[in-house]
This record gives structure tokens, C-alpha cells and sequence, in this order.
């Protein structure tokens, strides 16, 4: 009786621990994210430059764009629950030598992830799971 006793407590708390760990993201919905604006503050496997920013704003017709260091850039997305699809993404050619790695490597990711979260005010895009990029909302 005493084990029962233990195991129940012990499998109560892990319930209690899953679904808190579930409650921290929101599913979005395309309402959500439609005409915000997100600032970049981290990238996977990469130091982002001092001296320029990336930012990711979407529309409110399934369209995105923004500033990737150097160059303006802009695409399509689809959105169902918390997957994310970027597509069509075009963008100005501009060469700026102190930022072309990060750039490369932005846009290479927006093209590659397939899902979003948010998180403490915090949207972050990822990959199979893995947290790609990390941004934070601008005013």
C-alpha cells in the first residue's frame, strides 16, 4: 500500500510537470502574428553584427518582409496552428561585406524552419524542433 501510495504522488507529479510544460507556448493562429513587427536577437550556431539589425515583419495578407542586416527582403508565409511555411522570398542584392555571412545565413533559416512559438513575449522559429531564431517584438 505504502509503494501505491508513493507511485500515485509520483505519477500525479509528473502530470502536473507536463502539462505546465505545455502551457508555456501559445498556438498561433494567424490573427496572431498578422501586422506585428519582430526584431532578431538570436540565431542558432551564429553572432549576429553590432552594426545592423534584422527584422521580421509580417502583414496581414499571408505576407512577410523586413531587413536582413543589408538588404530589404520579403516573401509569403502560411500559417496552421504552429506550423510555418516561408516561401517566395526575394530581396535586394546590396553587397555589405561586414554582414553578408549573417545575412546568408537569416535567410538561409526563414527558409528553412517549419514551426513557430511564442514565448515570453518572445517568437521564436524553429527547425524538426531545434530553435533557429529568436526574436523579440518592436513597438
Amino acid at each position: 500500500m505504502f509503494l501505491k501510495t508513493i507511485a500515485m504522488k509520483k505519477f500525479l507529479i509528473a502530470l502536473v510537470v507536463i502539462f505546465a510544460l505545455q502551457s508555456c507556448t501559445e498556438e498561433m493562429e494567424p490573427s496572431t502574428v498578422k501586422e506585428t513587427k519582430w526584431e532578431l536577437k538570436s540565431m542558432t550556431g551564429s553572432t549576429l553584427p553590432s552594426s545592423a539589425k534584422a527584422t521580421l515583419n509580417f502583414t496581414n495578407q499571408s505576407a512577410f518582409g523586413g531587413k536582413s542586416f543589408c538588404n530589404s527582403y520579403g516573401g509569403k508565409f502560411s500559417l496552421s496552428g504552429n506550423s510555418i511555411k516561408f516561401s517566395e522570398i526575394f530581396g535586394t542584392k546590396m553587397y555589405c561585406q561586414e554582414v553578408a555571412n549573417a545575412e546568408s545565413e537569416f535567410l538561409k533559416n526563414l527558409e528553412l524552419v517549419d514551426e513557430l512559438k511564442l514565448f515570453n513575449g518572445k517568437l521564436k522559429l524553429l527547425k524538426k524542433g531545434r530553435v533557429m531564431l529568436i526574436f523579440t517584438p518592436l513597438p
